[in-house]
């Protein structure tokens, strides 16, 4: 101990201890906090029904089919990212004999099932050569059929039959 001056009282210890860790005790007890808070009450729970379907996600089936969300999700970055089919318009063809458009809902001319209709978002309404890219997925064989229409050269053009592969163990 420090020699003391008449009338001085000792420093007390736990001031100085913390003086020393004042830059590390904040983003500690925080990190202790959110530990503390998450695991009791379960990682990430849903507090119920209708906030986890407003995400889209789905059931934890992983056998189960693919939700409208998962679907429009998977073929919009298929067409765009990896087959850039906006870009290949040029290769398309005038019909497509695999979509019937007749009647309330477009169906498949094999076998009339209904497809899933993935409308990509686009050009807005006012853009001067614009363009509607829709895709018309086939729930029984994972093949979409993509239709471009619009833009500088007014096309009216059918791609595919395109493949949708899904990472599921049951798919």
């Amino acid at each position: 101990m420090k020699n003391l001056k008449a009338g001085q009282r000792p420093t007390p210890a736990l001031p100085l201890l913390l003086e020393g860790v004042r830059g590390i005790l904040p983003p500690l007890l925080s990190s202790f906090f959110f530990v503390l808070c998450s695991f009791p009450s379960g990682c990430m729970k849903w507090k119920d029904d209708h906030e986890k379907d407003s995400f889209g996600i789905p059931d934890d089936d992983p056998n189960a089919a693919p939700t409208p969300t998962e679907i429009r999700a998977r073929v919009i970055n298929d067409a765009r990212t990896w087959r850039r089919l906006r870009d290949r318009v040029e290769e398309g063809t005038a019909e497509c004999a695999q979509v019937n458009l007749k009647g309330e809902w477009p169906t498949c001319a094999k076998d009339k099932e209904k497809f899933e209709v993935v409308h990509f978002p686009g050009d807005a309404p006012d853009t001067p050569y614009r363009a509607e890219e829709t895709a018309y997925y086939c729930a029984k064989e994972s093949v979409y059929y993509y239709h471009f229409s619009g833009g500088k050269e007014r096309l009216d053009v059918w791609l595919g039959p395109f493949k949708v592969t899904w990472n599921r163990p049951g798919k």
